[in-house]
């Protein structure tokens, strides 16, 4: 990573800070001010280390918009939560997956898209459940940990360019526990879940479809967000059956992974130097 990807992967920070501490003090407006400042922030970030480009060839280039979408689900979650969940879901699957199309049989994409969807809504869920009641800097800097080890395990994988993602998602939310704890404002922090559900489903969904992650590098990143939820463990014992469905998911979604073969045509770039260089089929 050269000192110029490095300055854009922690430039979010600055941006999420500055963006939440400049928001109104309204405590009506502190359920729009999180998720915008950090969907902002990344888009910031992204643009600055990969370029603007709003109808990319390029799948990974394509996380500025999974922001976007994130955002949406985050401002009209509280007009109709599961099925702006259903929607926002199906909208980011679709992102995601369509350079498939034209390798995958409609049966498979089919399948594809509805576990990938599912995946999100429940990441979503249970990063709600995880953030709910807590400190907003507490919870910030947990979640900025939580980044970290996901950007970690993705560059490890083979595609760098997708762990910078990943760490601008981690320095965004480092930015808004420091802001966080300057502010004496009230902060329900878990109304930024959608938009970092999404960023961070669609960094481990391009990692685990386009590159090289296999199924128990992603088994242990799904206990990641259940990680987070340690401290209401009493409680989260009362939803198991929501547990039994992510487990069920995961299992299905590494079962998919390991029986339909994806050609290596759609592998993405180990750096963002290269990245711009290799087709990715989206078209």
């Amino acid at each position: 990573m050269t000192p110029v990807a490095l300055a854009w992967v922690v430039a979010p920070s600055i941006v999420a800070f500055v963006l939440l501490l400049g928001a109104r003090p309204r405590r009506a407006g502190e359920g729009k001010a999180l998720p915008l400042a950090l969907a902002l922030a990344y888009v910031v970030g992204h643009f600055g280390l990969s370029g603007v480009d709003w109808a990319p060839t390029d799948v990974t280039q394509w996380m500025p918009h999974l922001a976007a979408v994130g955002l949406v689900w985050a401002l009209l979650a509280p007009r109709g939560r599961w099925l702006v969940a259903i929607v926002a879901s199906a909208v980011a699957a679709w992102i995601v997956l369509r350079p498939l199309a034209a390798r995958l049989s409609a049966w498979e994409l089919s399948g594809a898209l509805v576990l990938a969807a599912a995946a999100l809504v429940t990441l979503s869920q249970v990063l709600r459940f995880a953030l709910a009641g807590q400190r907003p800097a507490s919870a910030a800097f947990a979640v900025t940990l939580a980044g970290s080890v996901i950007a970690a395990a993705c560059a490890a994988s083979g595609t760098l360019v997708v762990g910078e993602f990943g760490g601008m998602v981690a320095a965004a939310c480092g930015g808004l526990g420091v802001a966080a704890l300057l502010s004496r404002r009230a902060m329900r922090f878990e109304t930024v879940a959608p938009v970092l559900a999404t960023l961070l489903w669609g960094v481990i969904a391009l990692t685990f479809v386009y590159a090289e992650m296999r199924g128990p590098v992603l088994g242990i990143l799904s206990l990641v967000p259940l990680a987070l939820a340690l401290p209401k463990a009493a409680r989260l014992r009362r939803r198991l059956p929501l547990q039994l469905v992510g487990t069920a998911l995961l299992g299905a979604v590494a079962l998919w992974r390991a029986l339909v073969p994806l050609t290596p045509s759609v592998a993405p770039a180990t750096s963002s130097d290269e990245a711009s260089d290799i087709d990715y089929g989206y078209q």
